[in-house]
């Protein structure tokens, strides 16, 4: 029984223990060095190195290509301003486009062998062969001048064409073989040329 006269005591409140926060099951199997790992940073950094590798890859792709155009340029500049080596860079790019399309010269033939297989091989036509024929004399008159040259100083293969002619030469040549067999796209983008150097000797046509 309460005492009497005097207030009831005061009820202390309900002890209750305080419950965690519950944890989604995911986030609980998630390392912690990945949780702070995954940040944007990261994720930039990530960005920049695929972009870095991918950039890389093209760069090599587009080498062979930049080394064949610096050459053929090189090369009809040389033609163009017909000094003493003009005859051998014109018959040097004819090689090279024919190593692009997959026909090397042999060692040891002579010029007009090797000409010959060129239009075998790559079905040259009419305008092509009567090209590739004056660049022909061109390169003999020049290389084996000595034996192709008789008493009188004529030349037995017929008259040597300088400047636009054999400029004109070279462009009729090569129109042909682009014509009879055009470039595919992996030629274009890797030309044998680049790895395959057109540097075979040939016999002395006489």
């Amino acid at each position: 029984t309460p005492p009497s006269g005097g207030a009831l005591p005061a009820t202390p409140p309900p002890v209750t223990a305080s419950a965690p926060a519950p944890t989604h099951p995911l986030a609980a199997a998630v390392p912690q060095s990945l949780a702070s790992d995954s940040t944007p940073g990261t994720a930039v950094r990530f960005g920049l190195t695929v972009t870095g590798l991918l950039g890389f890859a093209v760069l090599m792709g587009l080498i062979p290509l930049g080394v064949r155009e610096g050459r053929r340029r090189w090369r009809m500049h040389l033609v163009a301003t017909g000094g003493p080596r003009a005859v051998s860079a014109a018959w040097q790019e004819v090689l090279a486009e024919s190593a692009d399309r997959r026909v090397m010269p042999v060692v040891g033939e002579t010029v007009r062998a090797a000409a010959q297989r060129l239009v075998d091989e790559h079905g040259l036509d009419q305008p092509g062969q009567a090209g590739l024929r004056m660049l022909v004399e061109a390169v003999e008159r020049s290389w084996y001048a000595s034996a192709l040259d008789d008493a009188g100083g004529r030349h037995r293969g017929g008259r040597r064409p300088r400047g636009r002619d054999l400029r004109t030469a070279l462009d009729t040549a090569l129109a042909s073989m682009t014509r009879s067999v055009p470039l595919t796209r992996t030629a274009r983008l890797l030309p044998r040329s680049v790895l395959w150097q057109p540097r075979a000797r040939y016999r002395n046509a006489g």
